[in-house]
C-alpha cells in the first residue's frame, strides 16, 4: 500500500485516479492545483505524487521540482492529456522524469 497524492486541476480526473487508486489498496489524496499539492508535500510524505504538468499558476514541473527539493524519496509521474513534447524534454530537464 502506497501514501500517493494526485494533483489536476480536472476534478474528473482527480476522482477517476481515486477511484482506481483505492481499489488497489492505497490511500489516496487529491488536489486540484500544484499550490495545494505544494501544501500537502509539505505536510505529508507521500511514496509517489501523480501531477499533471499543464495547470494555471503553479505547474505540474514547478510540483515536481519542488517534490524533489522537499521530498527527495518521493517518486513523482507526470501526466497530460496533450502532445506537448516540450512538456516533457522540461520534465527530464528537471531532473525527477524519466522518458
Amino acid at each position: 500500500m502506497a501514501n500517493i497524492l494526485v494533483c489536476d486541476d480536472e476534478r474528473s480526473i482527480c476522482e477517476m485516479l481515486d477511484i482506481a487508486l483505492r481499489r488497489e489498496a492505497h490511500k489516496v489524496e487529491t488536489v486540484t492545483s500544484g499550490q495545494a499539492a505544494k501544501k500537502k508535500i509539505d505536510g505529508a510524505i507521500y511514496d509517489v505524487i501523480v501531477t499533471d504538468i499543464k495547470m494555471p499558476v503553479t505547474s505540474g514541473i514547478e510540483v515536481l521540482r519542488y517534490a524533489h527539493q522537499v521530498s527527495p524519496d518521493s517518486a513523482v509521474i507526470l501526466i497530460t492529456a496533450m502532445d506537448v513534447y516540450e512538456a516533457a524534454v522540461q520534465a527530464v530537464k528537471a531532473g525527477g522524469a524519466c522518458d
